[in-house]
């Protein structure tokens, strides 16, 4: 992951290297596109891509009224604490090896 306050365009990716794919998130033009490792012996015309749009929300906004659906009708979250908690501590992680 890079950063900078000062840089000349304004961008707002996240990129993931995987073993069999590349992920490229643009929060700004909301686009997710994955690029499928071939198979092996594969040429790279081979290369599956996949697009996907982010729909317009308020993550935020749809997270509170998530919780107090939950809290109304006693169903399970689409999350549980124990995911949450380990998000949690994975990024607790990374913070302290920054």
């Amino acid at each position: 992951m890079t950063s900078s306050r000062v840089s000349l365009k304004r961008e707002r990716k996240i990129r993931f290297f995987q073993p069999d794919a590349y992920i490229s998130i643009d929060y700004d033009q909301r686009r997710a596109q994955i690029f499928y490792k071939p198979a092996p012996g594969a040429g790279w015309l081979d290369i599956r891509t996949e697009s996907i749009e982010i729909k317009e929300g308020d993550a935020l906004a749809d997270e509170i009224d998530s919780f107090l659906d939950c809290v109304a009708s006693r169903d399970l979250p689409l999350v549980g604490g124990a995911e949450g908690l380990r998000a949690l501590e994975i990024a607790s992680m990374i913070s302290s090896q920054l």
